[in-house]
């Protein structure tokens, strides 16, 4: 298997064409409602159900997708074109007309399928702030994405409990992992205007407070109000 692909699937192969193939577990691991994109995961980080450990990760990205039937888990997973008659019975199923390109997911015994315009995959090391090889970070808005699929619709499912925050603040563990959780503070920002003797302002822009919770944070920034020429609350989140 190559470090990497993307298939407009528009432009072939043909029909009944194995496309990805791998002896190794994935699993669902993100969904995108907002930009319509289905993740699966193999990861180097061993679980319970699978102990196997990797030096790589890999993953694969349908975009955008259709209609799904998938399951959670594939203990080994190949990936092939459906052939035109699979694809013309899915497609009157799901009551589709034209559109995505039917991929068949196989695995002992399991057949699943995707309708998607396309499929790529990568294999490689994931940093542990990395969140997935195909986390964005949007040049508008360079912030820690929060979801393997970066900027997006966000359930919330990812948020770190409060026990799980003062854990991470408090372990003497320093090791690297992977930080798949967050829990958002909120960061009281002040722009200060220091004279200087040529008389034009220097301008200073400093987080002055951290909090945990928006209406601390508002409670501070209105104290600060008399004392810096401007002041903001942004939401920041701690990998966790």
């Amino acid at each position: 298997m190559t470090n990497g692909a993307r298939l407009n699937l528009s432009e072939g192969p043909e029909p009944g064409t194995e496309l990805f193939s791998s002896h190794r577990a994935f699993k669902l691991w993100a969904y995108s409602p907002s930009h319509s994109r289905l993740l699966l995961r193999s990861s180097a980080y061993p679980d319970p159900q699978f102990p196997d450990r990797h030096e790589t990760t890999v993953e694969i990205l349908f975009a955008p997708v259709d209609a799904i039937k998938v399951n959670s888990v594939y203990d080994g997973l190949t990936i092939r074109r459906a052939t035109l008659e699979e694809a013309d019975g899915i497609k009157a199923a799901a009551r589709l007309d034209g559109g995505g390109h039917v991929l068949i997911l196989e695995s002992r015994g399991i057949r699943d399928h995707v309708v998607t315009g396309g499929i790529c995959w990568h294999e490689g090391v994931l940093s542990p702030t990395r969140l997935s090889f195909f986390a964005g970070i949007l040049p508008d808005q360079p912030a820690w994405p929060r979801h393997p699929l970066g900027p997006g619709y966000d359930a919330g499912l990812d948020i770190a409990s409060a026990e799980e925050l003062v854990h991470e603040l408090t372990t003497d563990d320093t090791s690297s992992k992977p930080r798949g959780k967050y829990r958002t503070i909120y960061t009281v920002v002040t722009r200060v205007e220091h004279q200087t003797r040529s008389g034009a302002p220097e301008i200073e822009i400093a987080g002055a407070g951290a909090f945990l919770t928006r209406s601390e944070a508002e409670d501070f920034q209105a104290r600060l109000k008399p004392v810096v020429a401007d002041s903001w609350v942004e939401e920041i989140p701690i990998a966790i």
